[in-house]
């Protein structure tokens, strides 16, 4: 009987450590997909922020008679 255990776990036991090898790689890959997910977001709402900000400014600086040079080209 011990001989019939050591050849099931001989013939299955690399099968076994492959599949959970493969469950931990997915489960990394998973959980590395939602932090780049959630940075992302950060970074999309943070750079949401600033365009407003800087709409707000133009738009201040145009009240007050401040006129802002055009951006589609360099300065001169």
């Amino acid at each position: 009987m011990p001989h019939v255990i050591e050849a099931a776990v001989d013939k299955l036991g690399p099968w076994i450590i492959c599949a959970a090898m493969i469950g931990i790689l997915l489960y990394e890959h998973h959980r590395h997909e939602d932090v780049l997910v959630s940075m992302n977001r950060t970074l999309t709402s943070a750079l949401e922020l600033v365009a407003h900000t800087q709409q707000r400014q133009t738009d201040l600086m145009a009240r007050d008679g401040f006129i802002l040079p055009p951006t589609d080209g360099p300065l001169r």
